[in-house]
């Protein structure tokens, strides 16, 4: 009877071996599937998304296969691109602790050094922060969740569409020359119904307007082009209430331009 349990205990011990076996096969094979998608959405990136794509796949193939040394370089490299600073020293370190005698560990640990310096810079010109928005010194706004950086203001007067689009272009605050009319979802994430400050432009019996967007954004009127445009229309948003809709490009009322990049 005990020898049959034995062996029978034995039996099990090496079935279950190699299930473990093969399980770990199974997600080393599905990690590299999503290395390599990774790879390809970094060789088709053409916008911010595209690089938040290859970063999902790289993240999915660190977590199948954590010892992946080259998943974590690569989610390191993306990570960089996108300014997540912090993300990415981790993420190379886990491939120098994976990798330690890679022929580039000196390179990596180099980039490390750079990441922290940017790290300890950007800190350094925090004026203020509120949930995922940060305002620098030098008069921008990050938007940590969406990677995009605003002027802290908008031009200050009213402006036909093709001025704005001329203005956003040819901003340069906080030394920055890759500025862009935004889009009208990116206008729309910095509307904040909890938010309240009044207008100085005023309505056209000498009414005020409330602007509800986030704190670190300051506009003079409600209403901001967007680069969206049909015909001779363009679109715009109102932060009084939130809404968008288009307008002619050549009005040149009381809309206003507010310049944004992309954070690589």
């Amino acid at each position: 009877m005990r020898k049959t349990y034995s062996r029978l205990m034995l039996m099990t011990f090496i079935v279950i071996g190699l299930a473990t076996s093969v399980f770990a096969q199974n997600s080393n094979d599905e990690a590299r599937k999503h290395l390599v998608r990774g790879m390809a959405a970094i060789e088709m990136a053409k916008s911010e998304a595209d690089l938040s794509a290859a970063a999902a796949e790289f993240k999915k193939a660190t977590e199948l296969a954590p010892t992946m040394a080259a998943a974590w370089y690569n989610l390191g490299s993306v990570q960089s691109k996108m300014g997540q600073l912090k993300e990415a020293i981790v993420s190379y370190r886990r491939y120098l602790i994976l990798a330690p005698k890679a022929d580039d560990a000196r390179l990596v640990n180099d980039e490390i050094i750079k990441l922290e310096y940017r790290l300890e810079r950007a800190e350094a010109n925090v004026l203020k922060k509120d949930g995922r928005f940060i305002s620098y010194v030098n008069g921008t706004v990050l938007d940590t969740r969406t990677n995009l950086m605003w002027a802290a203001k908008d031009n200050g007067v009213g402006i036909n569409w093709q001025n704005a689009k001329n203005y956003c272009e040819n901003y340069n605050g906080g030394g920055y020359a890759d500025w862009r009319m935004p889009k009208q979802a990116e206008l729309a994430g910095l509307i904040d119904a909890g938010k309240t400050y009044q207008a100085e432009c005023r309505g056209p019996f000498g009414g005020t307007y409330d602007i509800h967007s986030i704190e670190f954004i300051r506009l003079t009127c409600i209403w901001v082009w967007a680069s969206e445009t049909r015909g001779d229309w363009a679109a715009i948003i109102q932060f009084s209430d939130g809404t968008g809709r288009n307008t002619p490009q050549e009005a040149d009322g009381p809309t206003r331009a507010l310049p944004v990049r992309s954070v690589r």
